[in-house]
């Protein structure tokens, strides 16, 4: 019964999207996020990026071609961020918007920040501290 449950989300994952996905990474989306609805993939650096939501909260994970887990971005509001990254924002981009704010869990447990700003992320390790700057995806 579980296995029939499992091949019908796949398949509804399949059918939803235009990019061409290896079952194995859908099989692991699928694993991993349960209650994810709405998914919209993309091809990324070779990887699978898949955007969805979960309570209404938009998230995104990434996946390698081998269907293991890179990252999962998850929003979360401003003032979730470490005080180092706002110093950080109020001294490199004073007056300018921040878009948004998200927080990053890596597949080694690594956690970083993100905000985006003016078409680019600015990423900060846990504690705040400023990493590079990324183009915005």
């Amino acid at each position: 019964m579980k296995i029939t449950a499992a091949l019908i989300s796949v398949i509804l994952l399949v059918a939803c999207n235009f990019v061409s996905m290896p079952i194995n990474v859908l099989t692991s989306f699928s694993k991993s996020f349960p209650a994810g609805k709405e998914p919209q993939w993309s091809n990324v650096a070779g990887n699978y990026k898949v955007n969805f939501k979960i309570n209404n909260l938009k998230m995104s994970a990434t996946y390698d071609s081998k269907g293991n887990w890179l990252e999962t971005e998850a929003p979360i509001n401003f003032s979730e961020l470490p005080a180092t990254v706002s110093l950080y924002l109020e001294n490199h981009y004073k007056g300018i918007n921040v878009n948004d704010a998200a927080r990053v869990t890596k597949e080694n447990g690594e956690i970083n920040y993100e905000t985006g700003i003016k078409g680019k992320d600015l990423v900060f390790d846990i504690t705040g501290n400023f990493i590079k700057e990324e183009a915005e995806e």
